[in-house]
């Protein structure tokens, strides 16, 4: 921002407006006095600049005529520092995003400050606005904001690519293990139940050796997507690994997560597939509250060999092998 100007005492004699003329011609910025009215009396040569008023052509002019200033948004014109020194007395700040018009039409990012002038009584008898170019400034700020706003997105999508199965677009198992430590953390915290789904796609090699791998990625595709459908918006599918998914189910118990296994295995059984109908073992686990990641992960697993075992096509929880076991 352009250097704040000093209040500065003016008595209205010749040697006191000499060097007070000097002083703000030898100023680095655009420097603009006015007198109590706000009627132009003196522009330093880089005002002259910035303006493209002349000394001669601007003294005795109303400051809001040889200093236009807009918003750059809403192209609203801004309040006049200057003008604003004068009616409050005190020192004043231009509102950010603003543009000087020049006097050819051409705009040019600004800041600034303006001050009073008082004289030897006190009172305000004039006041003096400082100010600089910033449009070169602001464009490399802009530039470097839109290079920032890039750099978020490309860590965004590096981010999304690192736990994205690039296949079926579901997370992948890197994402899925972290998901699953962050829910027993909470489901810990509450506590709540928390169950686990891992499906198999039945006799996928089968059906690969078949029909071909293409025919076998069309047929994942469809199996996540039809999972992420009838999934409720809290769960979290997953490809857990080839022809296997996993869908964490937080805050639902054991008789909960058999009756989504069961509606996901007849959404897939029930689809018009084009070679052949596609079916899926499903394998359960709830811990309430959950002890351990193994625990979950490795009964769930056991319960969906017991599916296979049992003919495929068909859910099995864990509790159930405890249950027989006992």
């Amino acid at each position: 921002m352009a250097g704040r100007v000093p209040e500065a005492p003016y008595n209205g004699n010749r040697e006191n407006e000499e060097w007070l003329a000097a002083t703000l011609a030898s100023i680095g910025d655009g420097v603009i006095a006015t007198d109590d009215l706000g009627r132009v009396r003196f522009l330093n040569s880089v005002a002259e600049q910035l303006t493209g008023w002349t000394q001669a052509e601007a003294f005795g002019k109303a400051m809001v005529e040889i200093f236009p200033i807009v918003d750059e948004t809403t192209r609203q014109p801004v309040p006049n520092p200057a003008l604003e020194a004068l009616s409050k007395g005190e020192c004043m700040t231009l509102a950010e995003n603003t543009v000087l018009i020049h006097k050819d039409g051409t705009e040019k990012a600004i800041d600034d400050s303006a001050a009073p002038i008082r004289d030897v009584n006190g009172r305000v008898s004039g006041a003096v606005l400082v100010f600089r170019d910033i449009t070169e400034r602001r464009r490399l700020e802009r530039q470097l904001e839109a290079y920032r706003r890039e750099l978020e997105a490309a860590n965004a999508r590096l981010a999304a690519l690192a736990t994205t199965d690039g296949l079926t677009n579901l997370k992948n198992r890197r994402a899925f293990q972290d998901k699953l430590t962050e829910e027993i953390k909470r489901a810990g915290r509450i506590p709540s139940p928390l169950s686990l789904l891992i499906f198999d796609v039945d006799h996928f090699k089968q059906f690969n050796d078949t029909y071909g791998h293409t025919a076998g990625d069309n047929v994942l595709r469809s199996v996540a997507r039809l999972l992420e459908e009838t999934a409720r918006t809290t769960d979290f599918v997953a490809r857990y690994g080839g022809e296997e998914f996993a869908v964490l189910l937080p805050d639902t118990d054991r008789e909960g997560s058999v009756v989504l296994a069961e509606r996901m295995r007849l959404a897939i059984a029930q689809h018009a597939w084009r070679e052949r109908p596609i079916t899926i073992s499903v394998g359960a686990s709830t811990l309430s509250p959950p002890e351990k990641y193994a625990a979950l992960v490795d009964d769930a697993d056991a319960a969906l060999y017991e599916s296979k075992r049992k003919g495929r096509n068909c859910v099995h929880h864990a509790a159930q092998s405890k249950l027989g076991a006992e």
